[in-house]
């Protein structure tokens, strides 16, 4: 590209004896849902009240507890929406509503008239205090900018005295911290905490924002370290950060400030935000879940949560989304698919707790979802996919032989076809395929009877009529033996026999038979294990026979 002479390389803050590298996170953070703001201002067409209403319900349903609702002064329908709240007492007793507010007089007395009556709520005041912003936008120095923020802050304090029927938490954001020098970060946020003056029993929120994303994650941890060991009064503050997608790595460092320090987490439903998005809760409270860390938000229905999301906004989920796209827990290629198969068929068999299925990150069953699309055949999958379908369909496990031969023939007309088969064409083209009726030669007849556990069977051979009647335990021997003398064959011998049944109660026979020269199967199914296992012999007979001419193929 031509024009990287414009961009100043970034000059990150360095913390040397960082120690949050080797930490984990053990408790999920207090989570701060910005759906109805932040989410909202992003975008094309703003939500109406309703639909507020609509994600407001459902961000309480999934368990969040404080939900920031609006910028109250910045729009008319936010004010509406956080009176109607509070006067229709549609708020439970345990969230707490915030609105955001800048630090002008006017923008906090309106937020306060907003929030009027509420029982638990918040506003967070903010400043503009990049060196970009002071001198561009709101044309203040550093003295200026830190006075201007004290009084506000104090102001903001003693409006709470005249509300005292509310529990207010104080909070306080700084504007593009992440691009901000670290100096004036901290003395900025020790000025706000002097002015709310908390308690250990009344904290203050105090918000590090990567308002938009400048630097690696890492880096951004370092940041929040600095702040987390020197600010003032550190066991009086709540310390939250607010980041962005910008760089693509908003959930990275969000992580990474939780290991540094962080208390809570501010973000959005599948990441909707300014520009590229804020940080997606979604991702990083399922990624808590999957490291075995309650997250205590609830995504076991996500799809609804993706049909609320986009009846809300208006947007989409990405099918590649984490976690919550449509296609995240499908694979295609064949190596895949056998490692996958492999994995469910151990954990069943074993009965694992612990979840442990290779490529799978999370039990798809844990968001609401099944299953049934896990595996999906093209010209890319083998057999392994191919039989996890089968097998999954009827409660069986197939013969290595039917195995081999079903997935060849699969790979076969996918590769012909370029195209991706479903589940339903699968088992259509394995039950016409295995069907006994459409295997049976024309010159060939077979007629089964089962009375009052009286059995017996007629075959036609093509050139002579057998006609047995057996009790169903003598089938196998004596029904193969019989066949074997009228026929003179020597030397032949049933060396494998597969019996099943499935969910649906159905019997499943698989059997195969050797001479000297090859080796003959076939694989049926039937109402009883009788009739499975008679046509499976005879399919076995009929391929010798044909093979040795002693009938027409």
């Amino acid at each position: 590209m031509k024009n990287i002479q414009k961009y100043d390389r970034y000059e990150p803050f360095t913390l040397n004896d960082r120690t949050w590298p080797g930490k984990k996170i053990d408790v999920a953070p207090i989570w701060g849902s910005v759906d109805l703001r932040d989410g909202n201002q992003a975008l094309p067409i703003p939500m109406t009240i309703e639909k507020k209403m609509v994600m407001f319900r459902h961000l309480v349903d999934l368990g969040f507890k404080e939900i920031e609702v609006g910028f109250p002064f910045a729009s008319e329908t936010d004010f509406n929406f956080v009176r109607k709240l509070i006067e229709e007492k549609h708020i439970p007793e345990d969230v707490r509503i915030v609105v955001l507010s800048s630090c002008s007089k006017e923008c906090i007395d309106n937020s306060f008239e907003a929030l009027k009556d509420a029982k638990k709520a918040g506003i967070q005041i903010y400043t503009l205090c990049s060196p970009a912003q002071r001198e561009y936008v709101i044309r203040m120095t550093r003295e200026e900018l830190l006075d201007y923020t004290y009084q506000a802050a104090l102001y903001t304090r003693q409006c709470t005295e005249k509300y005292s029927q509310t529990d207010f938490v104080l909070a306080y954001g700084v504007e593009s911290f992440s691009i901000t020098e670290i100096d004036f970060s901290l003395a900025i946020c020790n000025e706000v905490i002097d002015a709310f003056d908390p308690t250990e029993e009344k904290k203050c929120l105090i918000t590090l924002p990567a308002t938009v994303e400048v630097s690696l994650p890492n880096q951004f941890a370092d940041q929040i370290e600095f702040m987390h060991r020197n600010l003032i009064k550190r066991d009086r503050i709540i310390l939250g950060v607010h980041t962005h997608n910008d760089r693509g790595t908003g959930v990275a460092a969000a992580e990474q400030a939780l290991l540094a320090g962080a208390d809570r987490v501010e973000g959005t439903l599948f990441g909707n935000g300014e520009r590229t998005g804020n940080m997606d809760i979604v991702t990083l409270a399922l990624n808590l879940y999957t490291t075995g860390v309650d997250p205590k938000l609830d995504f076991s229905n996500i799809d609804e949560s993706v049909s609320i999301y986009k009846y809300c906004t208006g947007l989409d989920v990405y099918l590649r989304h984490p976690y919550a796209g449509k296609q995240v827990f499908t694979a295609y290629s064949g190596g895949h698919q056998d490692a996958i198969r492999k994995g469910l068929i151990h954990r069943k068999e074993k009965n694992e707790v612990k979840w442990l299925v290779p490529y799978i990150p999370i039990d798809p069953r844990d968001l609401g979802r099944n299953l049934d699309n896990i595996i999906q055949i093209n010209a890319q999958s083998g057999k392994g996919g191919i039989m996890y379908i089968v097998e999954e369909a009827f409660d069986i496990t197939l013969p290595i032989l039917i195995q081999k031969e079903f997935g060849k023939y699969i790979k076969k007309i996918s590769d012909k076809n370029s195209s991706l088969l479903t589940t339903d064409e699968i088992l259509k083209l394995f039950l016409n395929r295995y069907n006994s009726a459409n295997q049976l030669n024309s010159e060939l007849s077979l007629v089964i009877n089962e009375d009052q556990g009286k059995n017996s069977v007629l075959i036609n051979l093509g050139f002579e009529n057998f006609y047995f009647e057996l009790q169903p335990l003598q089938l196998i021997s004596d029904i193969f033996e019989q066949i074997k003398s009228k026929l003179m064959i020597e030397n032949l011998n049933i060396t494998e026999l597969v019996e099943q049944q499935d969910k649906n109660g159905r019997f499943y026979s698989f059997i195969q038979i050797s001479d000297r020269d090859k080796t003959y199967h076939a694989f049926s199914w039937g109402d009883s294990l009788f009739r499975s296992n008679i046509q499976s012999i005879i399919l076995c007979f009929q391929s010798l026979l044909i093979s040795k001419k002693f009938v027409g193929a």
